[in-house]
């Protein structure tokens, strides 16, 4: 009999509503490749954390089955959940069986055959696209922008839907001149159907303190909303088959 697979799991949120169309189950998969300035969950970059088997998982999420009604499902989050390819792909068979719609939050910063089968099983991917360039991409997140590009070359080849966040950064990437990049990245993507523009905030500081972790962005302040109107407008200019949130 074969052994059953674990994952190491942060936390979960059983009613999250942010993440995915409906409400929705997210699990926050424990450790991430990347080290972004912006991160409000440092505490998720070392794969440490509770283990638990398909089986387990599946009990929990069932549980909440009933509230998810036509739109919700499961979110796998994290960290970066694609770390864990093979347990989500035994989860995410289970999932199916079900008929429980997946979303996948992820940075798209791994590409592999097991990562190609768990997208297979996705209803719908949350990509971060992070930087507009290779160098901000390297300097700010320590990972590749050619990577995340090909990796929503994948979602657009298996047809998969498509929803781009971007966190925009005080004095990084908050300008209408990164919007134009931004957009020129992604204009011919028919996959993508919504694009969020996430304006930057401090709720995650105190993670860096309790955990130690220096904290390059210390002396920031958040983004007013109001600061994002602008940035909108001109995406939805540039992009006007994509909802713009």
């Amino acid at each position: 009999m074969t052994k059953e697979k674990t994952g190491i799991i942060n936390s979960f949120e059983s009613f999250a509503t942010l993440d995915g169309d409906g409400i929705r189950f997210e699990i926050f998969f424990a450790g991430c490749p990347l080290r972004c300035v912006c991160c409000h969950n440092p505490e998720m970059w070392e794969q440490k954390g509770q283990a638990y088997t398909t089986t387990q998982l599946l009990k929990m999420i069932k549980r909440y089955q009933p509230y998810f009604q036509q739109r919700g499902g499961v979110t796998w989050s994290g960290g970066e959940p694609l770390l864990q390819a093979e347990f989500l792909l035994e989860l995410g068979q289970h999932l199916k069986q079900e008929h429980i719609h997946i979303a996948l939050d992820t940075s798209g910063c791994i590409t592999n055959d097991r990562v190609e089968k768990v997208l297979d099983l996705c209803d719908l991917v949350l990509l971060d696209l992070k930087q507009n360039t290779e160098e901000k991409y390297r300097q700010y997140a320590k990972g590749s922008l050619a990577q995340t590009i090909k990796f929503l070359n994948l979602c657009q080849q298996k047809k998969k839907k498509v929803w781009i966040r971007t966190v925009i950064i005080p004095h990084i990437n908050d300008t209408l001149k990164d919007i134009r990049a931004f957009a020129n990245l992604v204009k011919e993507y028919s996959c993508i159907e919504q694009y969020d523009l996430l304006p930057f905030h401090t709720m995650g500081f105190s993670k860096y303190e309790t955990y130690h972790i220096p904290n390059p962005l210390q002396e920031e302040k958040d983004l007013p909303i109001e600061a994002m109107e602008p940035l909108k407008q001109e995406l939805k200019t540039l992009l006007p088959n994509v909802k713009v949130e």
